[in-house]
């Protein structure tokens, strides 16, 4: 803010501060008093409020994903997943202090975007990951020295063929009623990356919907994946109707994981 101090010759003095504006007008040519400048100048120093400086404190905020979905420790991941890493802080990340870390061992990111608050990277392993366990490290530190560290550990590689986490597959909502323009989730954990096809089968039989899915992208990539379905039917161009459906997780020929949907108009 400003204060100002105004002489009667027109002379403006600007004096830094940092409470509020006040204006003090030069009157007369007195050495002192009310209306001088000597009086002036006390009284515009006197109102200055204390200087106070605090220093921020609160470290970058770090969060790891893999073809959209974010990760926890144990979960599934692929072999060569691509590790997309955001960095968000109040003021400015320090870019030179940021590390990635599989196993332990410093690893190589490429930096995908960064504006001073926000830092966008990802890492590929470049070569395939052993079967077993993993941990991921991220580590950063904004321009006042707060450091942040986010760690994911037991990530889990599997060698064999996919096969959905305890043959779950879940819906939410519960029912869905798509004739009112209602959608639902289909969400299911793999254990490997695959190409997967999820099949919707009808009370009377019959495939009322299927859908495609690439190895390593959400639908077919290792750990959590979900779609969205809004009830369309093949069977026909309506939706569906009130009734239990039965969804089948295929890979290939096999069927790896099954659940069921709820329509309820």
């Amino acid at each position: 803010m400003i204060k100002k101090l105004i002489l009667g010759s027109g002379l403006l003095i600007l004096l830094c501060s940092v409470s509020y504006a006040d204006t003090h007008t030069v009157t007369n040519c007195a050495d002192s008093g009310t209306g001088s400048l000597r009086w002036a100048i006390l009284t515009a120093n006197a109102s200055i409020a204390a200087v106070t400086t605090t220093r921020e404190n609160v470290p970058p905020e770090i969060s790891t994903k893999i073809a959209g979905a974010g990760i926890k420790s144990d979960d599934y991941i692929g072999q060569q997943a691509q590790f997309d890493i955001k960095i968000t802080d109040n003021t400015s990340i320090d870019s030179t202090s940021v590390t990635v870390l599989m196993d332990a061992g410093a690893v190589s990111y490429s930096t995908t975007a960064f504006t001073g608050p926000e830092m966008d990277l990802t890492y590929t392993p470049a070569t395939a990951l052993s079967e077993g366990t993993h941990d991921l490290k991220v580590q950063a530190a904004d321009i006042f020295g707060n450091i942040s560290t986010k760690e994911v550990n037991d990530l889990q590689i599997s060698y064999a063929a996919a096969r959905v986490v305890n043959n779950r597959v879940i819906c939410y909502p519960s029912s869905f009623a798509p004739e009112k323009g209602e959608t639902v989730t289909i969400a299911y954990n793999l254990t490997a990356d695959a190409n997967i096809s999820v099949y919707i089968a009808g009370p009377a039989g019959g495939t009322h919907w299927l859908s495609k899915f690439t190895a390593g992208a959400m639908g077919g990539k290792a750990g959590y994946n979900q779609i969205e379905y809004n009830g369309t039917s093949s069977i026909g161009s309506g939706k569906l109707g009130n009734g239990i459906y039965v969804i089948l997780i295929a890979s290939g020929n096999r069927s790896i994981g099954r659940g069921h949907l709820v329509v309820y108009e």
